[in-house]
């Protein structure tokens, strides 16, 4: 049998569908499935099975039983059109019920089936969640037959239904169908340049369902808001209390615990919700609140007079010792070779004045060899003569007369006994010296196992045990620093914090 339409065009078996949605069973977003139980109902006209009630009496109607999901199933008792789930997690041979189909004496079949509906989901919406509008569109059409021959067509025009049922829906429900919009059905043809003369009708259901956002915030988005404003709250706590890092460090924590337990529920996707967005700004503040504490209290404990770090003055030291070697070593070279050239000049000039001095050894031998002869002649004409004009044999030289009366070589003039009797009293006065710093050293060891030395402090230092009273002014001026610190955190962090977050709420409503 073949069906034409009025223009005498092949248009195919027209098969109407309807679906009565029931209720949401399940939605799981990580792998994009969605799960509907559901009343699935398909109706055609097969003119094979027409008849003439008054022949049968008066029998308008009867069941045959379709099996193995319908579609050449071997215990099937009539023809079924092999309608499928194009998007299918489960088919729907897997999913339906197998049931009787109702046959009236036209040939109008009507086969309706209960089970569930599991499409796989290219979900839209999901970007606002936890307050999310979830849309999954589901395709169904012929598997193996074109337009020519099966037609999709929507029962009474609408081709589905919600409820009908006193069990329909749940209480206590995550995930219910929307209030706006929940289904529609529309019927699409796609068309293949392999096959441009025939034609795909399929059927597309959008079903959109919503989230019970409530417990979310409740359990997640408020308390995370409380424990981030406890969190602000230790910037009123002295820097001396211990509770000031736990409260900093519990909001840091439970931001972290709530964006592991909801990333557990969603995809692992490069798209960003809006709970992440919440959780990023949740952790950011927390982040913030607990560097602030840490901050406050490296300066509140801090005893140093500048922020330069130990390292920073070893590594420009080092830099500074070897700047100063490598100097050292340049002028090293240049006095090495500034030697050498001295010693070069200094050679040339000996040999040139060595020539000079023999010449001048000679003409100062002479100049002697002339004055002896000389001194020896005018000696012999200033001989000494005595009273009696006769020449005085006996006289002595004066350097010999002063040799012999002991002016020269008499050590014992009163300079020469002063010095030493100096020497005698600084002598005397080291002794002395020597001795008190002997009776001291003896005293310290008398001393060393005395109690004022044995109650020394040997516990190590805390952070309020200064060595001397410039630890003492540096650590004031770091207190008031740390003091400043707080004063700007209690008023701007958390009025950040409340803006941020009115706008970030704003996007989800």
């Amino acid at each position: 049998y073949v069906w034409y339409n009025q223009t005498g065009k092949l248009t195919g078996v027209p098969v109407e569908m309807n679906i009565n949605f029931n209720r949401v069973f399940s939605v799981d977003i990580v792998n994009s499935v969605l799960d509907l139980v559901v009343w699935f109902r398909l109706v055609w006209v097969d003119p094979r099975l027409t008849w003439k009630p008054e022949e049968y009496g008066n029998l308008n109607e009867t069941w045959f039983w379709i099996g193995d999901g319908g579609v050449g199933g071997e215990t099937s008792e009539i023809w079924t059109p092999d309608v499928e789930l194009w998007n299918l997690e489960t088919g729907l041979k897997g999913s339906l019920e197998d049931a009787y189909a109702r046959v009236s004496y036209d040939g109008t079949v009507w086969w309706g089936r209960p089970g569930h509906l599991r499409p796989t989901c290219k979900f839209s919406g999901l970007n606002l969640f936890p307050f999310d509008r979830l849309t999954c569109t589901m395709e169904f059409g012929s598997w193996g037959s074109s337009g020519k021959y099966l037609s999709m067509e929507k029962d009474k025009g609408v081709g589905f239904s919600i409820g009908n049922s006193l069990t329909a829906g749940e209480s206590y429900e995550e995930y219910s169908f929307a209030e706006e919009d929940p289904i529609t059905c529309v019927q699409h043809l796609y068309t293949y340049e392999a096959a441009p003369e025939d034609d795909w009708p399929v059927l597309l259901y959008n079903v959109t369902v919503a989230r019970s956002w409530q417990p979310y915030a409740r359990g997640y988005i408020a308390t995370q808001v409380v424990l981030n404003l406890v969190g602000f709250s230790a910037f009123w706590l002295p820097p001396s209390c211990g509770e000031r890092m736990s409260l900093s460090v519990t909001a840091m924590l439970a931001a972290l615990a709530s964006e592991i337990v909801v990333a557990a529920n969603l995809p692992a996707a490069s798209e960003i919700t809006w709970f992440s967005k919440f959780s990023i700004l949740s952790m950011t503040f927390a982040f913030v609140s607990l560097i602030e504490c840490v901050i406050v209290l490296y300066f509140y404990h801090k005893r140093s007079e500048d922020m330069v770090p130990s390292w920073y003055a070893f590594t420009k030291d080092w830099y500074l010792v070897r700047q100063a070697q490598k100097r050292g070593e340049e002028v090293k070279k240049s006095s090495s070779e500034m030697v050498a050239r001295t010693a070069d000049f200094v050679m040339e000039t000996t040999s040139n004045d060595v020539d000079a001095l023999h010449n001048t050894t000679d003409a100062i031998t002479t100049c002697a060899k002339e004055s002896a002869n000389r001194r020896s002649s005018a000696d012999d004409s200033t001989d000494s003569w005595d009273e009696d004009g006769l020449r005085d044999h006996n006289a002595k030289p004066v350097s010999d007369s002063l040799l012999s009366n002991g002016s020269i070589n008499d050590w014992s003039s009163p300079k020469v006994k002063f010095s030493e009797e100096q020497n005698s009293r600084s002598a005397g006065e080291l002794g002395t010296k020597h001795g008190r710093k002997t009776g001291m050293l003896k005293m310290y060891e008398d001393q060393k196992g005395s109690s004022a030395i044995a109650s020394f402090p040997t516990v190590p230092r805390d952070a309020d045990d200064f060595h001397d009273g410039q630890e003492v002014e540096n650590n004031m001026k770091w207190k008031y620093v740390a003091a400043r610190i707080d004063d700007v955190a209690r008023f701007w962090i958390p009025l950040a914090f409340v803006v941020s977050l009115s706008i970030v709420l704003a996007q989800a409503f």
